[in-house]
């Protein structure tokens, strides 16, 4: 590897992993690998190119065909991650909530979205997903909301066919099952699993199949049909039973929620709440 410039492309949906998987694998690159971070357009990793080593770069799903074309022909390695799509609503539903959503609103308004999630956790039999997601992300129009989904599975599963992507699982990257993406690779992946400081408000459980604590039959009946296909894709457990003792613990809800809204807010200069 020492001899070789690796240019490796990490790709997946918000929510699924990409930003562990890429601080994973740019940690365990030699020397000082440069990182290219969500950029937006091709030029920004062009313009460097000449002068670049070893390179990782991660970019959300979905993406516009020219660009995904040129980072085919710039990277030689190129990963899809996936997770299964109901841990991926739920996270979803808290980090996005916050952090690109809640935090511009009145403190009132925030407030009043803890409380919700507060509630949930003492008896999550009180709120759907959809009605959560219907405050916290502003959708009143489940419609809509699904139609965006279904675009984002489909495009998914299509690109998972890409024979030149290697497709990889959250799941196995959460529990160390790496020596397949480390063949691939061709090299070993660092233990070191902490991400950089200015993203760790990305983390929250490590976890999967927290989606049991969370949905209900009017969860079920709204996502199984637009999860379908990505399930079964990606092989992913058709059982959709819940769990017979739900539970759901504030540092994963509320306090995270309220903790990634004041990052938020503190960085836009205003107060916390």
């Amino acid at each position: 590897m020492e001899k070789r410039r690796e240019r490796i492309l990490v790709v997946g949906n918000g929510k699924s992993g990409t930003t562990a998987l890429y601080f994973r694998i740019k940690k365990s690159l030699p020397g000082d690998a440069a990182g290219f971070f969500e950029p937006v357009c091709f030029e920004e990793i062009e313009k460097s190119a000449p002068q670049l080593g070893h390179t990782i770069a991660k970019v959300l799903l979905p993406v516009e065909a020219g660009f995904l074309e040129q980072l085919g022909a710039f990277f030689n390695k190129k990963i899809l991650i996936v997770r299964d799509p109901r841990d991926i609503i739920v996270s979803s539903l808290l980090y996005t909530g916050a952090y690109e959503v809640m935090w511009k609103r009145k403190p009132e308004q925030i407030l009043e979205c803890l409380d919700l999630l507060r509630t949930k956790e003492t008896n999550p039999f009180s709120l759907p997903v959809i009605a959560l997601l219907q405050r916290l992300l502003d959708k009143a129009d489940l419609t809509g909301y699904a139609d965006w989904i279904s675009h984002r599975v489909s495009f998914t599963v299509r690109l998972s066919e890409n024979p030149s992507f290697f497709l990889f699982k959250y799941e196995d990257l959460i529990t160390d099952r790496l020596s397949s993406l480390e063949d691939y690779l061709g090299f070993p992946l660092t233990s070191d699993t902490d991400i950089d400081k200015e993203f760790s408000r990305v983390v929250r459980t490590k976890k999967s199949a927290s989606w049991k604590d969370w949905f209900l039959e009017e969860d079920i009946e709204f996502f199984k049909p637009l999860f379908a296909e990505s399930i079964r894709k990606f092989d992913y457990d058709q059982d959709w039973s819940l769990n017979a003792e739900w539970k759901i613990l504030p540092a994963h809800s509320s306090e995270y929620f309220r903790r990634l809204v004041n990052e938020r807010r503190s960085l836009e200069g205003l107060p916390q709440v």
